[in-house]
């Protein structure tokens, strides 16, 4: 049997090894040779990174005071939102003084004060909202004034009831109007300005005389008089000083005691005892109407 003799193997060359390795680096790095080129554009090279703005003028001190108040704002918001109210009563605080003509930021104190138990401190900025606003609300007037009026200022309770009286009309005749007549006449008889407590209380026996011009009901009228004899005595007791009483005397058409009647501009009450009364019992009525 003739032995096959095969030829001794042959070292592939070096240098063609080296050519078969960067053809095929070359096809998995850039794709094949015969492949569509990429036709994306390149990216966008500045040479330099854009420079901050910077204002053609410089920020008045006032206007860094109103932008550092709004970042206060901001934060403050996000603490009220997270619950961490006393942190956000103090952020508030610290932007209104930055701000004081915001009344958006005054406006968020108020609840949050009286939330913390804070009192004194939400009526002192909900009497800033009322300033800064053109058309305050009657009802916060009010409410106000009650608390003043608790706190014994009298002065500045009847600067609101009269701004809340002004916002309702000098013609409303309502049966909130007439309470809030009488809660305006007790505090002017309680400043000795008798004149207008007895304007205010005329309005206030007007509707008692005449209830259904006035469209009160006996619940809201019994409201009205509470202490019916301590009432009277203080009409009588204004009327009396402003000069506008004329001689007692009992309707006929009404129980003695329970309602008065007007005539002209004097007024006769049911008869019983008018005598003065101490500051003490003449106290107004603070209830919220």
């Amino acid at each position: 049997m003739t032995k096959v003799t095969r030829p001794p193997k042959r070292a592939f060359p070096r240098a063609a090894r080296l050519a078969i390795l960067a053809l095929v680096t070359g096809c998995l790095v850039g794709g094949l040779p015969w492949a569509a080129a990429d036709t994306r554009p390149a990216p966008l090279v500045l040479d330099e990174p854009p420079a901050p703005h910077r204002p053609s003028r410089p920020r008045t001190p006032e206007q860094q005071d109103r932008l550092d108040a709004i970042a206060l704002f901001a934060t403050a918001r996000s603490a009220q939102q997270d619950q961490r109210y006393a942190k956000a009563l103090a952020l508030y605080q610290h932007a209104a003084r930055l701000d004081p003509e915001s009344a958006e930021i005054v406006q968020a104190i108020v609840p949050l004060a009286f939330r913390l138990g804070q009192p004194a401190v939400a009526v002192r900025y909900a009497l800033k909202t009322v300033e800064l606003q053109q058309h305050p609300d009657p009802l916060l007037l009010r409410r106000l004034a009650a608390y003043l009026s608790e706190q014994g200022d009298w002065t500045q309770a009847l600067k609101l009831y009269e701004q809340a009286a002004a916002a309702g009309g000098a013609t409303s005749r309502t049966a909130s109007d007439i309470l809030l007549r009488l809660e305006m006449g007790r505090l002017y008889h309680l400043t000795d300005q008798f004149d207008r407590a007895a304007d205010c209380f005329a309005t206030v026996v007007e509707a008692l005389d005449q209830p259904r011009r006035f469209a009160l009901d006996e619940q809201a009228a019994r409201l009205i008089l509470g202490q019916a004899e301590e009432t009277y005595a203080l009409f009588g007791e204004v009327f009396l000083a402003a000069d506008r009483l004329s001689r007692p005397a009992t309707p006929s058409s009404a129980p003695t005691g329970q309602r008065p009647i007007k005539h002209g501009s004097t007024f006769s009450l049911p008869a019983f005892t008018c005598g003065a009364t101490s500051r003490k019992r003449r106290s107004p009525c603070w209830k919220m109407h």
